[in-house]
């Protein structure tokens, strides 16, 4: 119970710091670059609307990965 009670301290303690936004959380951080190549803040725009596609394609990219690993883990020779 301690180890949870400490968590909660920080926690609250964390959430209240005007150095972290309390809930909002930072903000203004920039994207930057993937590795220094591809910029992940890219705007592409399509007639009215405006979209940042980059980070979303790379997190998708990200998470098609983590699945592949996964499931060529949990149906290896080695598990069954």
């Amino acid at each position: 119970m301690i180890t949870l009670a400490l968590a909660q301290i920080v926690y609250f303690t964390a959430n209240k710091a005007s150095f972290t936004g309390g809930e909002d959380g930072l903000q203004g951080i920039p994207r930057g670059k993937l590795f220094g190549l591809v910029d992940l803040d890219h705007v592409y725009s399509f007639g009215d609307s405006s979209l940042g596609l980059n980070l979303y394609y790379f997190v998708f990219i990200l998470f098609c990965l983590g699945f592949w690993i996964i499931f060529r883990t949990i149906n290896s020779r080695l598990v069954s």
